[in-house]
């Protein structure tokens, strides 16, 4: 048998087990198997027992479940993964009540967030990327690894705007404890951020400032020329352009005369984060309307246009490698 034969025997192989390993998934999800695990590691027989179904049958979708990275066999015991853990059970269903309106935004381009027939929570971008929010620590380790903290950038005061779990701005504070972290966010973002603070042992060691809204940050209590450092993780990716504008130039007038801003969010050019970033793209599409991944090449020069004289540009390497950091001052 030739070799393009065989090539087409193991790609469509491993396009019927990648679909047999989504459907086991939805499958345990609805009849209450990944639930039940959440309460503890159980065997094939405690499954059925528990959800109603029959042992053998559990026992078959266990097999198909232990090849995802979602369940773990321990001898004759089953347990969630550590991702498994982490997933909260409003987003198990990895997005398909979303993504079921994929063929309606293919058709006709328009994004669910303006159909006002749906529900928009169930639908809310932002909301599920805050339940994902612990994915970033390596992400904020390679900034901070970037950025020198606590050898050239030391005991500086420094802003997270939209901080939600505050991962960059923990990170920075660990880092360097000589640095003064502020953290910027709405009521239910700072919430997020206290936890991450409390888990790590920083409390009594950051400030926070509320906003009523994160799209209107110019009467927020700042001082200007105050920071020598002003962070925005994930953030511009949810924003148009012009929203950017504005942004920036807010931001410039918090920063000290030598400030500098730093913006980590998802940019292209990391191939192995090709379909990563192809599929945030798509959500943001369809399920928002307005957002959307900036060039980093367009965000430089609107940057220079905000008054930032130097902008440099570098990828982050750490997995899920989809993003970089823009450093402007």
């Amino acid at each position: 048998m030739s070799n393009p034969q065989v090539k087409a025997i193991e790609d469509y192989q491993r396009l019927r087990n990648r679909n047999a390993q989504t459907q086991a998934i939805r499958a345990a999800v609805k009849l209450g198997i990944i639930g039940s695990l959440r309460d503890g590691q159980k065997t094939s027989i405690q499954l059925a027992e528990a959800t109603g179904c029959n042992t053998q049958a559990v026992e078959l979708l266990m097999a198909i479940l232990t090849s995802t990275e979602l369940v773990q066999q321990y001898d004759q015991d089953y347990a969630l993964s550590q991702i498994g853990r982490l997933i909260p059970d409003a987003f198990l269903d990895f997005g398909d009540a979303f993504w079921d309106h994929l063929p309606g935004f293919v058709k006709s381009g328009v994004s669910i967030h303006h159909d006002p027939a749906l529900d928009q929570t169930e639908f809310d971008f932002v909301l599920q990327k805050a339940t994902e929010e612990w994915m970033q620590t390596p992400i904020a380790l390679d900034a901070a690894k970037i950025l020198d903290i606590g050898q050239h950038r030391k005991g500086q005061k420094i802003l997270e705007v939209a901080c939600g779990s505050a991962v960059l701005g923990a990170t920075i504070a660990h880092k360097d404890p000589t640095s003064q972290v502020v953290l910027m966010d709405t009521a239910e973002g700072l919430g997020r951020a206290q936890k991450t603070i409390e888990s790590v042992g920083l409390e009594g060691k950051v400030t926070t400032v509320e906003v009523d809204d994160l799209n209107n940050m110019i009467g927020a209590d700042v001082e200007p020329n105050s920071f020598d450092l002003v962070l925005a993780s994930n953030f511009l990716h949810t924003r148009s352009p012009d929203a950017c504008r504005v942004f920036f130039q807010s931001v410039n007038a918090w920063l000290t005369q030598t400030g500098e801003l730093v913006l980590v969010d998802i940019f292209p050019g990391q191939d192995q984060g090709d379909l990563s970033r192809v599929v945030v793209e798509m959500e943001l599409a369809l399920r928002t309307g307005a957002g959307q991944l900036h060039d980093p090449n367009m965000l430089k020069e609107m940057l220079k246009g905000c008054g930032f004289s130097h902008v440099q540009y570098a990828h982050l390497p750490s997995t899920p490698h989809l993003y970089g950091l823009l450093l402007a001052g």
